[in-house]
């Protein structure tokens, strides 16, 4: 446990290194994380640090739906000695010293039943694994993700290192006394109650006293509190994308004179590297270029995505979101009077399905107080007794039953069970042009063409076809 914006990344990072420093049976580092974003965040700079290149050994993969197999050819600049049938294997069997890749990934390897998920499960052995934003996970499943992840630690040697900035530790839910957990900080409350983290951001609750407000009435709030505060980074959270989109345009058109952008999980790596970038330019004094820049955004940018801006404004959903949101809020420490105004308009609970947290929201003073003083191990109180009372009844909800699939050797359904997102998804492509960062054009039917006639070569080796259509997905 450790606040927003404290350098947990860093200090797992240092800790997974020093556990294969002092432990010669681990042997390999597996960083798990909740979105894309932050994959992408996270390599970038762990290839800073470990000073990766062509001579170096470590090299850091990426394994997810949109980054292409590692192959020799990114090192050497030679595709004439491609070996793609080792490229593949290196893949399906994470042969990489550091992996990074999301949570989906992650439990399709330990609850999965198919052949491609069973081959990376042995790699997972005598590996420090670390798991960023526990607590972005499907709460109707945590007493058994803490359940799995303590007898797969054991049988597999495998070091677990789970960080949050809200979520006090996760052993409590299972009260195992012989369980190896260890609580890393020993004293949180210094750095929670440290002025640089408590107080840094000013929190504002006067949009919630007009309860559930209007898209009109909060364009009409926004404008008033941006031009108060004159020229200033600003962002814009909304839970649902279609409202962001409004927000946005609304915006447009009512300061022309503003810069405005927009940030959600459906631009691509091109448009939001880009918009990041934008955001965190700096001059030769460190100084934020863009110094009048309104962001408009969706949860996208709540965990761990590396932006510090001035004030913020949020629609409310649940605490852990707030205290993320106010994470992107002078994360540098460095100025004052930054401040965030929370507002009620759009209704959580069609977006966070049946999860406990949603009880109560900012309306409540008890629970503003929780953020306020940052604390949150009061607040899951209340959560796990809430979790403890549903998993103790006699249904298909129970700890009892998911043992019992075990004991019995039931994989399809703890696989089923232990599926961190319960919708049903397929994927559609939108053939349209962009322009890379160089200017270069890429046009998406091209692009389309190129993956159909790869999809139906016949003739291609299935190990080459593999990898160049993983280049196609990027």
């Amino acid at each position: 446990e450790a606040p927003t914006g404290s350098g947990k990344t860093n200090t797992s990072i240092n800790l997974a290194l020093k556990i294969l420093e002092n432990s010669p049976r681990q042997n390999k580092i597996f960083y798990i994380f909740p979105f894309n974003t932050l994959v992408e965040q996270t390599k970038k700079a762990l290839d800073k640090a470990l000073n990766y290149n062509e001579n170096h050994n470590i090299r850091v993969a990426v394994i997810n739906s949109v980054t292409p197999i590692l192959t020799d050819e990114e090192v050497k600049g030679d595709e004439n000695h491609n070996d793609y049938e080792k490229y593949l294997i290196n893949r399906q069997f994470l042969h990489y010293p550091i992996v990074l890749t999301t949570h989906v990934n992650f439990f399709n390897y330990l609850f999965g039943t198919g052949r491609e998920a069973g081959f990376p499960l042995i790699h997972l052995c005598n590996s420090v694994v670390i798991i960023d934003e526990i607590q972005s996970y499907r709460n109707s499943i945590w007493m058994e993700i803490i359940m799995f992840l303590e007898k797969y630690g054991k049988l597999l040697n495998m070091k677990v290192i789970i960080m949050s900035a809200t979520l006090p530790k996760l052993d409590e839910l299972i009260k195992l006394k012989s369980a190896g957990f260890t609580e890393l900080i020993k004293d949180k409350r210094k750095y929670y109650d440290n002025s640089l983290f408590k107080n840094r951001v000013g929190l504002n609750f006067d949009l919630l006293e007009l309860g559930g407000i209007t898209m009109e009435q909060y364009i009409e709030k926004a404008v008033e509190i941006i031009q108060k505060h004159g020229p200033k980074r600003v962002l814009i959270e909304f839970i649902k994308k279609s409202t962001a989109r409004k927000v946005y345009n609304a915006l447009k058109e009512i300061l022309p004179e503003k810069q405005i952008v927009e940030l959600t999980g459906d631009d691509n790596i091109l448009n939001r590297n880009r918009i990041l970038r934008l955001i965190n330019e700096r001059d030769e004094n460190r100084d934020f270029v863009c110094k009048d820049i309104i962001v408009v955004a969706t949860q996208v940018i709540e965990a761990g995505v590396d932006i510090d801006m001035d004030i913020g404004m949020k629609d409310i959903s649940m605490l852990d979101n707030e205290e993320q949101f106010l994470g992107r809020i002078n994360r540098s420490c460095s100025r004052v009077g930054c401040t965030a105004y929370f507002f009620d308009m759009d209704n959580a609970e069609g977006i966070y399905k049946r999860d406990v947290r949603l009880e109560k929201n900012l309306h409540d003073k008890e629970y503003r107080g929780y953020l306020e003083n940052k604390d949150f191990e009061e607040f899951y109180k209340l959560c796990f007794k809430r979790i403890d009372d549903i998993k103790s009844e006699y249904n298909s909800n129970s700890i009892g039953d998911v043992i019992n699939d075990a004991l019995v050797l039931d994989f399809g359904h703890i696989e089923e069970r232990m599926q961190l997102i319960d919708s049903k998804q397929c994927r559609l492509f939108l053939a349209y042009e962009i322009f890379a960062d160089k200017g270069e054009r890429i046009d998406g039917l091209e692009v389309w063409e190129k993956y159909k006639s790869l999809a139906f070569d016949n003739n291609m080796k299935y190990a080459r076809k593999v990898v160049e259509l993983s280049r196609i997905y990027e």
